[in-house]
């Protein structure tokens, strides 16, 4: 196989897109929070080298009494996936529905440094906004959804592909 040359923040969008992509077809939520972190990771850096504003998963809107709470308990999944040296006999309560709000800050964090339009990740926003429409103000589409999709996450992405290529045609 050959080399390829890849900068970090393609890499970035690959593992984002690859965990969009799992997630609508409902596959590994461990190996979807693995490829989220490291993306989101990556963004960070970039992020703070770039002199952007932080990301909510850094924790700056959190009271500094209780930030190193916040970031233990958002970083508990992320390491214990990584790391096994101090651990190696312990079991962690996963919670997969946690990989939703993950997924979000990646993807909109990457699209804030980025200022790209990402199919996938639009994609995901509108499935978010359908799933949770309890924290905006202005829900998007969330009848047409309901109506055609209900709970199917899978077809929800198919079509989204579909329509967006239709689209492209014209």
């Amino acid at each position: 196989m050959h080399q390829i040359k890849i900068a970090k923040l393609e890499a970035a969008r690959r593992q984002l897109e690859t965990a969009v992509m799992l997630y609508f077809n409902e596959k590994d939520p461990v190996a979807i929070h693995t490829l989220v972190a490291a993306a989101h990771e990556i963004i960070r850096h970039l992020n703070k080298k770039a002199g952007g504003i932080p990301l909510v998963l850094e924790g700056k809107m959190v009271k500094e009494e209780y930030r190193k709470d916040f970031l233990r308990e958002i970083n508990k999944a992320k390491n214990f996936f990584k790391h096994a040296e101090t651990d190696p006999s312990d079991v962690l309560d996963f919670n997969p529905d946690g990989n939703d709000y993950y997924l979000l800050d990646a993807c909109e964090s990457y699209e804030l440094l980025t200022s790209e339009k990402n199919l996938y990740f639009i994609i995901y926003r509108g499935w978010f906004h359908y799933k949770h429409p309890q924290y905006f103000s202005n829900p998007i589409a969330i009848n047409l959804i309901n109506n055609k999709f209900g709970d199917n996450k899978t077809a929800y992405f198919i079509s989204m592909i579909e329509a967006s290529l239709n689209l492209s045609d014209k």
